[in-house]
């Protein structure tokens, strides 16, 4: 039960790459910049 994605919205680059985590896109922020958006499998094997 429950969700099977994770997002993570960050400015970071080339860090959650190496942690597993897959680049989605941009988003905008609530400034109005854009943000990288992250997403990962949220159950664990």
């Amino acid at each position: 039960m429950g969700r099977s994605h994770l997002y993570l919205a960050t400015v970071l680059v080339g860090l959650y790459e190496k942690c597993g985590w897959e680049h989605v896109g941009e988003v905008n922020e609530l400034g109005g910049g854009p943000i990288r958006l992250y997403g990962t499998n949220a159950l664990l094997q």
